[in-house]
């Protein structure tokens, strides 16, 4: 099946429950698809998942299950320590300053090494998940939606980057190319522009 399409079915079927407002026989399901659904409910973290996937289907030519197994350990890492370091990293500017990074990486080099790509890979999955915990609870609540955003993370960059690698793979051409390199500046923008309004209303300045 067409990566795209099975990215836009897992996508649908997710968002479902959510969409009709069912309440699940089954204690905690709830829990899981809005854990799942988070990343999708913040404009940064949307940047930063479309901003990896694109440059991961872009420049990833090889070990792919590599940097995908990298992004599932860092995320699932991040949601363990988000409990302790939350309070103490800004992670939403780093989120944006990663993002503002990746934006520029799509619309520079060719090619870049394995191993920066395994690195901002992790790095994604790790900012991302220290944001997506819940709020205080019942454990088994708590960690039913902690299981949920571990596994939206990591599906959206999965099925996102493989969307982008089969596009690409089907109709290579000028236009494309030039297409995702304006979609990669205006990442790189809107990161950079989002960065500064949070900077400045951190300092106070009007």
């Amino acid at each position: 099946m067409n990566p795209l399409v099975r990215l836009l079915m897992a996508l649908v079927l997710t968002a479902a429950p959510l969409l009709a407002q069912a309440h699940s026989p089954y204690p905690g399901v709830r829990g899981f698809y809005v854990g799942a659904l988070h990343p999708l409910t913040t404009p940064s973290h949307v940047l930063l998942i479309l901003a990896i996937s694109i440059l991961l289907g872009l420049r990833l030519t090889e070990g792919r299950m590599r940097c995908l197994a990298t992004v599932f350990a860092a995320t699932a890492l991040g949601l363990v320590l988000a409990f302790v370091l939350a309070s103490y990293l800004p992670s939403s500017l780093f989120i944006l300053l990663l993002t503002t990074l990746v934006g520029g990486l799509i619309i520079g080099p060719t090619s870049l090494p394995g191993w920066s790509l395994v690195v901002l890979s992790g790095a994604c999955g790790f900012l991302l998940a220290l944001e997506s915990i819940p709020d205080p609870g019942p454990f088994l609540d708590v960690l039913i939606t902690v299981t949920g955003s571990l596994v939206g993370i990591h599906y959206l960059i999965m099925y996102g980057s493989r969307a982008v690698r089969h596009g690409l793979e089907r109709w290579d051409s000028g236009p494309l190319q030039i297409g995702i390199k304006v979609v990669g500046s205006w990442i790189a923008a809107i990161g950079l522009l989002m960065l500064a309004f949070t900077l400045a209303g951190s300092t106070g300045i009007a």
